[in-house]
């Protein structure tokens, strides 16, 4: 996976003629949506082929606003699909459109609305024949989501359309278990750390040399136990916050672990105490709450869950401003943000090794290890085998700057696909969020 600045993208082969999709991934919902070429919010001439360059830092989504399929869209709301792709069914002799709709609208006031269909779907040299996704023919947003979260949390099933049953499908990561291609629906995130350019998501195994210390089991939170029996999310007990043993959060919250978030969302307590901790000044120009960037060189932030500590880097939370003629300046803006649904998104992430058990509702975690120049994959197919003793036997695995599909000892496959931080100041989220209301009918 590649670090976009803003959002982590995975690259897609969609269709018989393999169309060319990229895709933010996203831990925070569970649907796989591309964009059709028939967008009516991609400017003139940008339904075109993925583009094989990164673009300057910008907001990665702009604001929604209500346009009929008719209505000719706004200049100024309009994007550049050629950027991340799109996707013409049309052109895909193996397309089959089932005519169910799909509409989601994100906390941001971006959204996607389309069909469902099925597709093979080719993920880093692998084809997965028959995969549900949905072909939006209306978004605002600038990319494509692959979600790939508990089945609990798709639209068809969590959508909550009145009079419709729910149900669920085989999301991308149950289809890699269903077909055979891992043994257990389980992955591991590893974003890497700032200053990289790749990181890897790891379908059905677990890389040992990733992290240090020991993988720790934390369950998954139910926070909608009225409505459901199970957990849909990956939420889970954060117990404490700290800073050189100060405490920044006094009282253990629930919080969702999502990859598909830029920044870190906590309660004000944290923020009000981080900003004391941390010195910074409010800046009206900025509109934020600023500070050296270089003032926290080597500092950490602590995160603590059951039976583990968290150590992330200060910078993971800090943003460098940008003046108006484009240069950068010397201090950066607060990245954590007060707000009522508490998510540790990217900025936290870049931090941890996950191991995300959608088999078991749980979740491993284990602090980073960017100074491993080796590989140590394990296939899982139940609980996590030990390394070390399996790793001799793991097929070539190219360094992790590339993707890498890798055969291991016990005949199960897991499946590598391979980031970056140089974000320039923003005043909110520009990645898409958990925070969504979703329909199919």
């Amino acid at each position: 996976i590649t670090n976009e600045m803003t959002f982590y993208k995975a690259e897609l082969s969609v269709g018989s003629n393999k169309q060319k999709v990229g895709v933010l991934l996203d831990t925070g919902s569970s649907d796989l949506w591309v964009m059709g070429n028939d967008n009516p919010y991609c400017s003139h001439g940008s339904t075109l082929p993925l583009s094989k360059y990164r673009i300057p830092y910008q907001s990665l989504f702009s604001k929604s606003q209500d346009i009929s399929k008719d209505a000719a869209v706004p200049e100024s709301s309009q994007i550049d699909c050629s950027i991340y792709g799109t996707f013409n069914k049309t052109a895909s002799t193996t397309f089959r459109n089932n005519g169910t709709s799909f509409h989601i609208t994100y906390s941001d006031n971006t959204f996607a609305e389309g069909t469902w269909g099925h597709d093979t779907v080719t993920l880093n040299g692998l084809e997965i024949d028959d995969l549900s996704f949905v072909v939006a023919n209306s978004s605002n947003s600038r990319v494509s989501v692959l979600g790939i979260g508990l089945s609990g949390l798709e639209v068809t099933y969590s959508g909550g359309i009145a009079g419709q049953q729910p149900y669920k499908y085989d999301n991308l990561p149950m289809k890699l278990k269903s077909d055979g291609y891992i043994g257990k629906n389980l992955y591991s995130l590893y974003l890497n750390s700032a200053n990289a350019t790749q990181g890897t998501v790891l379908f059905g195994g677990v890389d040992h040399a990733r992290y240090t210390g020991e993988l720790v089991a934390i369950p998954l939170e139910n926070i909608y136990p009225l409505m459901y029996s199970v957990p849909i999310t990956f939420d889970v007990k954060l117990k404490g916050v700290s800073f050189k043993d100060k405490v920044a959060l006094p009282d253990e919250v629930t919080a969702l672990l999502d990859s598909g978030t830029s920044l870190t969302f906590l309660p004000q307590i944290v923020v009000d105490n981080l900003i004391q901790l941390w010195d910074l000044t409010y800046w009206d120009e900025a509109a934020a709450y600023v500070g050296l960037c270089d003032a926290y060189s080597n500092q950490e932030l602590s995160f603590e869950f059951a039976g583990t500590t968290i150590n992330v880097p200060v910078s993971n939370f800090l943003r460098p401003l940008t003046y108006s003629n484009g240069t950068t300046s010397v201090n950066c803006s607060m990245g954590v943000i007060a707000a009522d649904r508490y998510v540790l998104g990217e900025s936290f992430l870049r931090g941890a090794y996950v191991v995300y058990d959608l088999d078991d509702f749980q979740v491993y975690l284990a602090e980073a290890d960017f100074d491993s120049t080796r590989e140590d994959i394990v296939a899982v197919t139940s609980t996590i085998p030990e390394g070390g003793k399996s790793s001799s036997t793991v097929g070539s695995v190219p360094s992790s700057t590339n993707s890498s599909f890798s055969t291991t000892s016990s005949s199960i496959d897991s499946f590598s696909t391979t980031s970056s931080s140089t974000d320039s100041f923003s005043t909110a989220s520009s990645s898409t969020d958990s925070f969504s209301t979703a329909s199919s009918s």
